[in-house]
């Protein structure tokens, strides 16, 4: 399956991906200015004659200017300068289970559909954040903190104490008397720390804590406010339990496919990338406004690939990764 490919949307997504399109012709006189012919434009839409030509538009540079309205405000006025590349891909074979893929089988528990359903049931409140705080955390707010502790002393003394480190864990700020939490939100209020702040203070766990390991252990921790927020009342679903029930496990089902459609895809992707052919090195050395790595060359030669198998199979471009599972010989494992 050889076939000379237009890039023009294939360039827009590789180099888009890493950030390297230029700035936009709605910004102001003076970023224009500055800009001038340098910024790049990649407002390329993928009908632009990508089935009705085998020769690729790709823009290379802006030239900005200025025009002034009747009303005397002034707008930027760019001017896309475009030059002409070829793509030629040759693509491996990827029909009737010529890729081989392995994934788990995607399934849910009732267990765990009982446990999300149990969870949302006795949920009562939902964390909404505060974007501004005036004086940082205090009581009264619930705030999303990482945080991990290390032996303070000892023969262990740096090292990090386990079951003491967790990510994204909510804390609501109020008066307490259990340790460690006491010690957490004393420090978190007392100097108002705010998002993204961090903070390292020591504490000891009672020699009682119900956690036989962490009993009377000198810790260090090392505390990041993430979010600051409040708990905010939610309303309680009024439908019937059964149904609340197996919208979850909808849900959970469609979040297990999606996994294992992932690692099918990286399989079938792999498989691809290896027995095509695209030389997107001569492509990607013409745009001179931007710098490939080796990722952005390969991200750019799976959406020529893909663009081929969208041509060819006469389908939408957003349809090619549920096509190729469709294609691939697929073993489920339980």
């Amino acid at each position: 399956m050889a076939a000379t490919r237009m890039v023009a949307s294939v360039a827009e997504r590789a180099v888009a991906s890493q950030g390297l399109t230029g700035p936009s012709p709605r910004q102001s006189s003076q970023r224009a200015s500055v800009a001038g012919a340098r910024s790049a434009s990649l407002s390329f839409s993928r009908s632009c004659g990508l089935t009705q030509s085998s020769r690729a538009l790709l823009p290379v540079a802006r030239e900005a200017g200025q025009r002034r309205t009747a009303g005397g405000a002034v707008r930027v006025v760019a001017q896309e300068l475009r030059t002409e590349q070829k793509v030629n891909i040759t693509l491996g074979p990827y029909t009737n289970k010529a890729i081989k893929a392995t994934a788990p089988r995607p399934k849910v528990s009732q267990e765990a559909v009982d446990k999300a359903l149990k969870a949302k049931l006795d949920k009562t409140h939902e964390f909404e954040r505060t974007n501004f705080t005036g004086s940082g955390a205090k009581l009264g707010h619930t705030v999303k903190i990482n945080f991990e502790g290390k032996y303070a002393d000892g023969p262990q003394a740096g090292q990090l104490v386990k079951g003491t480190k967790a990510a994204g864990y909510e804390l609501h700020l109020a008066a307490r008397d259990d340790e460690p939490w006491k010690t957490f939100v004393e420090q978190i209020v007392k100097q108002g720390m705010g998002q993204e702040e961090s903070k390292t203070f020591v504490l000891t766990f009672p020699a009682d804590y119900k956690a036989k390991a962490l009993a009377g252990v000198k810790a260090q921790f090392t505390v990041t406010v993430k979010e600051i927020g409040i708990k905010k009342e939610i309303e309680k679903d009024p439908r019937p339990v059964d149904l609340q029930r197996a919208e979850i496990e909808q849900q959970l089902a469609a979040v297990e496919e999606r996994k294992s459609n992932d690692v099918l895809d990286a399989q079938i992707k792999a498989a691809l990338m290896a027995s095509s052919d695209a030389d997107v090195e001569k492509v990607a050395a013409s745009v001179t406004w931007a710098k490939f790595g080796e990722r952005s060359l390969q991200d750019f030669k799976w959406n020529v690939v893909q663009e081929e198998v969208s041509r060819l199979e006469g389908i939408p471009f957003d349809q090619v990764p549920a096509f190729l599972r469709s294609q691939a010989d697929v073993t489920y494992t339980d």
